[in-house]
This record gives structure tokens, sequence and C-alpha cells, in this order.
């Protein structure tokens, strides 16, 4: 005889908006997609923030009450068929911490983004516009959501993750555009999560490589970062050298514990004083796993970038400075 346990039935309720959750349409669409702000509490003291478009209608997530809390995104009526198919995919074992596909039309909201407020960045922002216009008249830079460009950011690294269960909408992106088009040269995508680790990847439109923007944007990111409510450090996995040596040289950066450019720089028995760009780019020519890079923010942090901003936006010499488009 099985002595297997069935799984629990779960409480399902149905949502009502205003009560169990808020939900706000925001203006842009993402690929003719609807993007929504779902908010809703898990305690008495903590409120959930997803990001989630129209190409699931049913929106699932568990109250503070530990009940699962279902509705439909337009407001329709759940159906018997569609309730007992969520009941369904609910009484199987879940990951957790991770939004997720329930079935073709209904997704599980199981992660939390931070729900950032932006505007002291924005003012701080405005004035590092105002010194980049006395460089460059031609150049921006534009600190926002994803979607709220008005060219697709998805010709960068994030096309990959553009699903619910990476949580791409609360992708943030850091950009230096050519005024008034908007349209983006470099970028940094910026990711922070509910522990206050803040994830990079940035990407240069190749034709503008070598004129100093990668190192600018790094420079504005980690000033204007703590002014970013519940960001403690930044983490960028390096995919070149180039960007490697950038933050080990201007950021004071250290190379995540455990690491495997750590472990190669202990073999060799060198450490980061001193490090030269040729041996990361011997590291990097020998086909090895990205360096992981920690730089915290803080006041002295941000001080310093300051200086390097000032340095490339109206620098000693030529050398120092950066190109203008």
């Amino acid at each position: 005889m099985s002595t297997k346990k069935t799984a629990p039935i779960p409480t399902i309720i149905l949502g009502i908006e205003g009560r169990d959750f808020k939900s706000t349409t925001l203006p842009r669409k993402h690929e003719g997609k609807h993007v929504y702000k779902i908010e809703y509490e898990i305690s008495s003291d903590n409120k959930c923030v997803n990001y989630i478009d129209s190409g699931s209608k049913h929106v699932v997530f568990k109250n503070k009450h530990g009940e699962y809390v279902l509705f439909h995104l337009e407001g329709n009526p759940i159906t018997e068929k569609i309730m007992e198919s969520v009941t369904k995919a609910l009484s199987k074992k879940r990951r957790t911490n991770r939004n997720e596909d329930l079935f073709k039309d209904a997704v599980l909201l199981q992660y939390c983004s931070l729900d950032v407020d932006l505007t002291e960045c924005q003012n701080v922002l405005k004035s590092l516009n105002e010194k980049l216009k006395t460089k460059c008249p031609n150049l921006i830079f534009k600190f926002a959501h994803f979607f709220d460009y008005s060219e697709p950011m998805a010709r960068y690294s994030e096309v990959y993750h553009v699903c619910i269960a990476c949580n791409f909408y609360d992708t943030l992106v850091l950009a230096l555009c050519k005024n008034p088009e908007e349209k983006c040269i470099s970028t940094i995508e910026v990711k922070i999560s509910p522990t206050g680790e803040v994830l990079i990847n940035s990407k240069t439109d190749e034709k503008d490589e070598g004129k100093k923007y990668n190192k600018l944007l790094r420079a504005v990111l980690l000033i204007i970062a703590t002014k970013l409510n519940g960001a403690t450090y930044i983490k960028s996995i390096a995919y070149n050298p180039i960007s490697a040596w950038l933050l080990i040289k201007y950021s004071n950066a250290t190379i995540e514990s455990g690491n495997d450019f750590e472990k190669h720089l202990k073999e060799k028995k060198l450490t980061l004083t001193g490090i030269t760009q040729e041996i990361i780019k011997e590291y990097y020519g020998a086909k090895n796993p990205p360096i992981h890079l920690i730089v915290p923010i803080n006041a002295e942090t941000s001080e310093e970038s300051r200086k390097e901003f000032q340095k490339l936006v109206a620098g000693e010499s030529i050398e120092n400075e950066i190109k203008c488009d």
C-alpha cells in the first residue's frame, strides 16, 4: 500500500482591488503588452511590489494571512475552470522566491522587488547633466525603468531575461543618450535585490567604444547609488577585462569571495594592490570564468566617483576626457 501523502488543498480567495492588492497600469507598453505594477502586503509591516505584463491575465499571490489570492488583471470574472486549474497547480511543490507560470494563462508571484524611489537620483542627475552639457551639448544622462525609454532596450544583454520568472520588469537602466532623440549609445542595467545587492551589466555601442562612456556611466552610478533606497553594495559580473579593470582601478572594487580570479591571484602570489591591466587580460585570455566584483555604496566611494566624473568631463588633458559623439 502506498504511504505517499496527498498535498493539502490550498486556500484560495478571489482578490478585490483596493482590499487585497493595488494594480497600476504603467504608461508605456512593452512589445505590445501592458505592464502592471502589483502591490500587496505579505506581513503587517512588509509590502510586496511586483512588475508583470499582460502575457498572463490571471495572477496569484500569497497574502499576509497565508491565503492565496487570485485575480484577473483586467478585472474579468474568474471561471470555475480557472479556479480548478489554479488549485491543481498550487497543490504541487513549487520553488520559492521566484515568480513562475502556473500554466499558460496564470502566473504565481513569489518574488518581491524593492519599491525604488528615483526622485533624489533624478535631482543629482540633473546637476550632472548640466556639467556634461558644458563638455558635450548633444549628450544627456537618463535613469529610469527600461520600459520608460522611447527606444527598445531589448538590444542589450537583458533581452535574454525578458520573462516573468526573471523579474525583468524591475530592471533600471542608466543611459548616456543623444539629445534630444534619446538614442542611447551606452548603458548600465541595474537590478536591486531585496537584500540590498545591486547587480549591474554594461554595454556600449561598438562604434562608440573607446570614448570613455562606460567609465563615465560607472562614475555616475556610484555618485547616485547612495540615493537608491535599500542599496548597500554593487556586484558586477565583468564579462570582459576592460570592465573588470575599470572597477578595480577606479572604484576600489574587491573580488567576491570564492571567485575563480581570487584563486588565480593566490596561485600566482598576487593581490589587487598594484594589479595591472595585463594580468587581467591574461586571465580572460585563458578563457577563465568572468570576474565577480564588489563595490561598496558609501559617501567615500561617491566622492571619489565625483572626482573621476569631473576629470572625464573637464580633465587636465584630452587623454583624460570623454570624446563627444
